[in-house]
């Protein structure tokens, strides 16, 4: 696999030349510069869609400056919200979960209602699957979105992090099978039967 000059394609060996619907200047720009090296390149299918995921190694400064140095931060994971974040100057931050992520969720539940109405095998039930196939990305994209923000800038604020150890099984035996897997997927952004380490 290799990037084209354009910065929008992609050439695959077999398939050939895939328009890219992101940039990737981002990639092409330290590559070029030599300051790193691509690893390896992933093509997988999701969603009706292609996915290429890059691995690539980045040289970067050794030490990066963070907006309260010394300052220690622990940081709860929520069920209601997105995360609290309490430090040792006695401030408290708290994060909630996106509302995109409510509306997409919605959306979601209508799409798969429609979808369970639909004729197996009809156009409408494959236009359905489409429609819900969408959702669920999105709703995906989103989570990921507010794990990248938020992860971001508590490396750029703090520098040293504690993160609590979520104790799965006694959360399943306590909720429901269907608000645990809901709560838990939206506040760590992993499967429930992912152990987090």
């Amino acid at each position: 696999m290799a990037f084209a000059e354009d910065r929008r394609t992609i050439v695959l060996p077999v398939i050939g030349a895939l328009r890219s619907k992101e940039n990737t200047r981002r990639l092409q720009r330290p590559v070029a510069q030599g300051r790193a090296k691509v690893l390896n390149m992933t093509l997988a299918e999701r969603w009706g869609r292609l996915f290429v995921s890059v691995n690539y190694a980045v040289r970067t400064p050794a030490t990066k400056c963070v907006s309260k140095p010394g300052v220690r931060a622990g940081v709860d994971l929520g069920l209601r919200t997105l995360a609290t974040v309490a430090d040792t100057e006695g401030t408290i931050t708290e994060f909630p979960n996106p509302a995109p992520l409510r509306q997409a969720m919605a959306r979601r539940r209508r799409a798969g209602r429609q979808m369970s109405q639909r004729i197996p095998g009809s156009g409408g039930y494959e236009a359905a699957k489409t429609k819900l196939a969408r959702m669920d990305r999105r709703a995906v994209h989103l989570r990921r979105e507010a794990h990248h923000q938020l992860t971001t800038w508590l490396a750029g604020t703090y520098s040293e992090i504690v993160v609590e150890d979520l104790d799965l099984a006694a959360m399943n035996k306590g909720m429901g099978r269907r608000a645990f897997r809901r709560s838990v997927r939206c506040s760590t952004g992993q499967d429930p039967a992912t152990p987090v380490v």
